[in-house]
């Protein structure tokens, strides 16, 4: 377990998406492509590090599981003050308890079979799960983390 200690406030843009199906896996590559397409990385000001964050929360079934629709945020970490900026979104990522799980390589493409694995996971370790808030960390030096929420 790792302990978010204060909130991070991300500041980017929001993709309405499901895991029904493998829709996640149909629409968030194109979602990466257009965060990277217009830049939304560098139009976001006060940035309290380099890290990008993509953030899922929103969920249809919150609280009890994944399926459903759900929002993906991608964006940037701020100061707390600076979550207002013209076009883009905020989201919270409350402070609390995470679960970690590093990505194999520190690949992007490992990201992907990173979930499936979680999802895979059996229901008692499951259990703990808030189905509130989890999220990946792209450290800006390669590092690539992903955390999910618990009770």
């Amino acid at each position: 377990m790792q302990t978010l200690k204060k909130p991070i406030h991300v500041v980017g843009i929001e993709l309405r998406t499901t895991n029904d199906n493998g829709q996640s896996f149909k629409d968030i590559p194109p979602f990466w492509g257009k965060f990277m397409a217009e830049d939304i990385a560098s139009k976001v000001q006060h940035k309290v590090n380099n890290n990008i964050y993509v953030v899922y929360t929103h969920f249809e079934h919150e609280g009890l599981n994944n399926t459903g629709m759900y929002s993906t945020f991608i964006g940037c970490a701020v100061e707390a003050n600076a979550v207002d900026q013209a076009g883009l979104l905020h989201i919270e990522v409350p402070a609390g308890e995470y679960r970690h799980f590093a990505v194999p390589e520190n690949n992007p493409e490992n990201v992907g079979p990173v979930w499936l694995d979680i999802w895979g996971m059996p229901e008692s370790e499951k259990a703990g799960w808030s189905i509130k808030c989890e999220y990946e960390c792209y450290h800006a030096d390669g590092v690539i983390d992903v955390f999910i929420g618990q009770k």
